[in-house]
């Protein structure tokens, strides 16, 4: 519904505006620049009327001001310049009585000659101005104002008036009957207390022109750039009174409603209290009104969330006055108990009388709680927890206080109102509505009291409930963990450096005193008796899983599934399981050492950190495979039987399995990875994988021997099968006392003898096939070879990419290696073989493919080396100024090591000036030192030699054939050259023959790619200047700053070497004889396919250098004479 409105109210509010209004009289502009800091005011109402986008006039925020103008301290100001925009605003055009206009102005700088920045004009301004006002400076800086009607010269004030300081000025335009008789004028600072004053004013009645047919515009001028002042400008009005100006002259009046508020209150520490509020009105108002708060009370002009603490509030008159404006008020919070009334508000405004507003409440005590917690219980949950659980009150308290006694409920205090307890050893504070806390870091198998006692408030208001019956409980923690020994054989395998001979070892355990029905992860693993108590230790561990799989982890970790074990407690906290170690290389497997198990466990709740370390009392001897009679030496045992796989056998020296067996492991096959090459090599070869086969090391010093063989089963330790010999000898094996070691292993078999798979070995030459029939040399057990088994054993092969392939026929057993093309070496790949009782054993094949003594390179003939040596500059580009053939021959032992390289290189033709050297550097990881070379010829002096023949300085083998090729092949006496021009005498070429032996069976064939040779120029005797082959890089002595200049476009980061931006190269490798050009014949008008093969890489016309249809220019390629 709508809301009716009380006339008489109404009447009486419309009054009141009535009389404010006619007692301002006729507000016709009032511009307080309430806009957006930085935005134009051609944006916001004003127009610009000249020089519009030169410094436009804009809006900042306010730094001036003045005491009791009603225009003071409201919205932001306008800036002016000079040389800029001037813009107007419009008003209700006015063409009879008086104008008065009033602004601030605050002027930063100003010229002697002085110009206006403030003029009235017409509705439609135009360029008429009438009461400019203008600012002028003295030699002093002293500021005078001055007021003109148009273009006459102002009339100034005295330079009494300063920079930088905030001016009040009051223009007066009087509108006479008549022509050019108005009047302007203004006065600087006037009196605003009272009437319009009669003296002061400056005035100018002259005027070129005549008067404006109307007053209607207020404009901002910014003036030429030598004259125009720079100013702030604020708080523009224009009206037809003086009142309008300054202010009413009645007397300003302010009132509230209601003049009292009572009623605040809040509970000691819950403040502040609810808000109440009042209203205020005033009126004639020359200035702000200002609500200060007592000092137990804060008030706010908003409520609710909103409410911000504000001293004072400032509230600002519109028009001279206030209308309903709310204010809110409110007790404050953090008060002390008691009583807070009469306390003031007070509100005052200049020129009014001050009134207050009376404010009454009270800050009420903490209530104590009505009610204590109902179902305390507290229990124990691990050796060092205990947990608490509680239901609330029916009217909750709002938190309780937990203390705790580790002697008697007696002995806890109960708390005392006023006096906060602070979390501490068996003391909690606990919000409302948890309902349950835990206690940790507790003593193991220990009794804990505890008492809930809730409360409300806090500090010095805390009030705690004693009284009735206080709710108690009581637990005792669990007693530590610790482990039971079941079984824990006597010895285990110890290291060599590495420990290659690894054997499983395994023992049972009860852990106990844990938090029952709970999921713990663990790791097992060994420490020596001087390792700490919180070690992890060392060793493998094989963790058999609650699914009855074996899992093996050479890195162990508690973060990572796989890398740890897990296993869930009984009701009663304890676990009893199957538990194998591999032995490492780590120090503590020493032969000698007596090591300890240590099992490490996290929280229980899927922690990654270990929280507890179990460590048995037993010590287990370590034992290194030796044929030593000795206390630190041990023989290999394997055992070939029926027994299940995933059981566990024990070795016992006595019949009746008493004490402590010899050793114990798993029983084959039981899914865990062996395939590492660090176990035994009977072990992976004749145990892993065959059912019911296992594998360990006894003692070379045993005077009983084995006497009893105890296979236990996984699920529950039972004793499934034993067999024994009262003697220790179990067939042929005498397992007194052994000295076998590894060479020697000891054959235990209690069930159908195996097949036992020997390994094969075959020679073949380099690209042939080898045939090998791997099962001739089985030897068969109780039954026969079962022929369709023979597989090869999945990882174990050669890289078919660089050695070759094994296949397999599988109906004779016959395997063919086929090598890969080239290779020298050997190749080698396990299989696996089974009888018909499903025994398996695994078995290696090796062959070994050798070169014959002799290799050559290129093996059909001669390849050609030609230069150019004009590099990093093109030259003339006809590959003849060094023209080598070459041919490599390398001799090999029939090990494949080799024995001596000889080089034999021809030098066709010098087609350069230059006297060239050239040299080679080997491909490979050889020791330079390694080498001695012979048959070079050296006739300068700028080639550094070690006394081996190898050039000095150098990290690869570099051999330097020749420094100067004229030495070698004198000039003919005419043409340019040698053998270079058809018309010149023919010069027989000149043979060097190279020879490189090597350290006796150090490198093999494979060591040494000599296709990939780096044969290189040295120019004119500088041996910093190299040239190479394409993409070949330069050697240790080559000067590095050469490339990428003239144009040369090698980019070394990327193994681009020698070649320019097309990719035509200064140096080739032809592997057959060479047609090289004439002289100054560029080879690509030659050869008519190098270009196309050099740009595309090699990709394009690799044949680009034979004699066939469309690829050569014949008359420009040397032909020699016939012999």
């Amino acid at each position: 519904m709508k809301k009716q409105l009380n006339p008489k109210g109404t009447l009486l509010f419309l009054a009141f505006i009535l009389i404010s209004l006619t007692s301002l009289g006729q507000l016709l502009l009032e511009e307080n620049f309430s806009y957006n800091t930085g935005s134009l005011l051609t944006s916001n109402g004003w127009s610009g009327h000249s020089g519009s986008g030169t410094n436009n006039v804009y809006v900042t925020t306010p730094t001036i001001s003045y005491a009791g103008y009603l225009s003071s301290g409201i919205g932001n100001q306008a800036v002016l310049l000079s040389n800029g925009q001037d813009v107007n605003k419009t008003f209700t055009e006015q063409t009879s009585g008086i104008i008065y206009a009033s602004f601030l102005a605050n002027v930063s700088s100003a010229s002697t000659t002085g110009d206006y920045f403030f003029h009235l004009g017409r509705t439609a301004i135009g360029t008429d101005f009438r009461g400019r006002i203008f600012v002028k400076r003295d030699a002093s800086n002293k500021l005078a104002f001055g007021i003109a009607q148009n273009t006459t010269t102002a009339n100034y004030s005295d330079f009494i008036y300063d920079l930088n300081t905030s001016y009040l000025i009051v223009l007066r335009y009087t509108i006479v009957p008549g022509s050019s008789n108005d009047l302007s004028e203004i006065i600087i600072n006037p009196s605003l207390s009272g009437a319009e004053p009669n003296s002061g004013w400056i005035a100018k009645t002259d005027a070129s022109g005549n008067d404006l047919i109307n007053i209607g515009s207020v404009a901002l001028r910014q003036g030429s750039a030598s004259t125009g002042p720079s100013l702030i400008i604020d708080g523009i009005r224009v009206s037809t009174t003086w009142e309008g100006i300054t202010g009413s002259t009645n007397t300003p009046e302010i009132s509230v409603s209601p003049e009292s508020l009572s009623g605040f209150s809040y509970i000691v520490g819950n403040g502040p209290s609810t808000a109440q509020s009042f209203v205020l009105n005033g009126s004639y108002l020359n200035g702000n009104i200002t609500i200060t708060p007592p000092t137990n009370y804060e008030i706010s002009t908003e409520s609710g969330g909103s409410f911000v603490p504000t001293n004072p509030i400032v509230v600002t008159p519109t028009a001279g006055s206030v209308t309903n404006k709310t204010i809110y008020s409110r007790l404050k919070a953090g008060l002390a108990v008691g009583d807070y009334n009469a306390q003031l508000i007070s509100i005052s405004t200049a020129g009014a009388t001050s009134i207050t507003v009376s404010c009454n409440g009270t800050v009420l005590p903490t209530p104590e709680p009505v009610n204590h917690v109902i179902n305390f219980s507290a229990s124990a949950v691990s050796t060092n927890q205990i947990d608490l659980s509680w239901l609330d009150g029916t009217s909750p308290a709002e938190r309780y206080l937990i203390k705790g006694s580790e002697t008697s409920f007696e002995s806890i205090t109960n708390p005392i109102d006023g006096i906060a307890e602070s979390n501490g050893y068996l003391i909690q504070n606990i919000a409302a509505g948890t309902q349950s806390f835990s206690f940790s870091g507790l003593n193991p198998q220990s009794t804990y009291f505890f008492k809930i006692f809730p409360y409300n408030g806090n500090g010095i208001n805390i009030n705690y409930k004693t009284n009735q019956s206080v709710p108690q409980s009581s637990a005792t923690t669990f007693g530590s963990p610790s482990v039971n020994e079941i079984i824990v054989p006597r010895y285990i395998q110890g290291k060599k450096e590495p420990n290659n001979e690894r054997v499983p070892f395994a023992y049972r355990l009860e852990l106990i005193n844990l938090s029952p029905n709970t999921t713990y992860r663990y790791i097992n693993q060994v420490v020596l008796a001087s390792d700490g108590p919180t070690f992890p230790g060392a060793a493998n561990s094989i963790f058999v899983n609650p699914d009855n799989t074996f899992t093996r982890t050479n890195n162990a970790a508690l973060t990572i599934p796989g890398n740890y074990g897990e296993f869930t407690t009984n009701a009663s906290g304890s676990y009893t399981g199957w538990f194998i170690t591999e032995p490492t290389g780590n120090d503590r497997f020493v032969a000698g050492n007596e090591l300890f198990i240590r099992i490490r466990l996290n929280d229980g709740n899927n922690g990654t950190t270990a929280e507890t370390f179990l460590t048995t009392t037993s010590p287990i001897t370590v034992l290194g495979f030796g044929t030593t009679a000795g206390t630190n030496f041990g023989t290999a045992v394997r055992g070939e039987s029926d027994a299940s796989s995933k059981n566990f056998v024990f070795l016992y020296d006595n019949e009746n399995g008493n004490g402590r067996p010899i050793y114990g492991t798993s029983i084959e096959s039981t899914g865990a990875n062996f395939a590492a090459n660090s176990w035994a090599p009977f072990f992976r070869q004749k145990v892993v994988g065959n059912n019911g086969a296992w594998g360990g090391i006894l003692p070379n010093i045993n005077a009983n021997g084995v006497k009893l063989i105890q296979e236990r089963s996984l699920l529950d330790a039972s004793v499934v099968s034993a067999k024994t010999s009262a003697d220790g000898m179990w067939g042929t094996t005498n397992t007194v006392s052994p000295g076998g070691g590894l060479s020697n292993v000891l054959v235990i078999a209690t069930g159908p003898v195996p097949l036992t798979a020997v390994d094969d070995n075959a020679t073949t030459l380099i690209n042939e096939q080898a045939m090998i029939e791997v099962l001739n040399n089985d030897i068969t057990g109780s039954t026969p070879i079962n022929l369709s088994s023979i597989a090869f054993v999945s990882g174990t092969g050669p890289d078919p990419s660089t050695q070759g392939t094994f296949s397999l026929n599988p109906s004779t057993g016959i395997v063919t290696f086929t090598p890969k093309t080239g290779f020298l070496g050997t190749a080698s790949i396990d299989y696996r073989v089974c009888d018909m009782n499903d025994f398996c054993d695994v078995a290696t094949i090796t062959v070994n493919v050798i070169v014959g003594l002799i290799n050559l390179y290129p093996a059909s003939g001669p390849g050609t080396l030609a230069f150019e040596d004009l590099w990093p500059g093109k030259g003339d580009y006809d590959f003849n100024d060094l023209v080598i053939d070459y041919q490599f021959e390398l001799i090999s032992n029939p090990s494949n090591y080799i024995e001596q390289i000889k080089g034999t290189f021809v030098i066709r033709a010098i087609g350069a000036s230059y006297e060239n050297g050239f040299g080679f550097q080997l491909d490979g990881n050889f020791d330079p030192y390694d080498l001695t070379v012979s048959g070079f010829n050296l006739s300068e002096n700028y080639i550094t030699l070690e006394p081996n023949g190898v050039e000095a300085d150098q990290t690869k083998p570099t051999i330097i054939v020749f420094d100067n090729a004229f030495a070698l092949m004198e000039h003919p006496g005419s043409g340019t050259g040698v053998n270079t021009e058809s018309n010149a005498p023919f010069v027989n070429p000149v043979t060097l023959n190279i020879s490189i032996n090597f350290k006796p069976d150090t490198y093999t064939i494979n060591d040494i790619d000599i296709s990939s040779f780096n044969p290189f120029l040295i120019v004119n005797k500088n041996r910093k200047v190299e040239i190479h082959l394409p993409n070949y890089p330069p050697t240790d002595l080559a000067d590095l700053t050469l490339f990428g200049t003239w144009e040369d476009n090698s980019n070394p980061s990327a193994n681009r070497w020698y070649v320019n931006e097309k990719n035509l190269p200064w140096a080739l490798n032809i592997y057959e004889s060479f047609a090289y050009p004439i002289e100054r014949q560029d080879i690509l008008h030659a050869h008519l396919k190098f270009a196309e093969w050099a740009m595309s890489g090699g990709a394009l016309f690799p044949d680009w250098y034979k004699n066939l249809t469309g690829y050569r220019n014949n008359s420009l390629i040397y032909q020699a004479p016939a012999k």
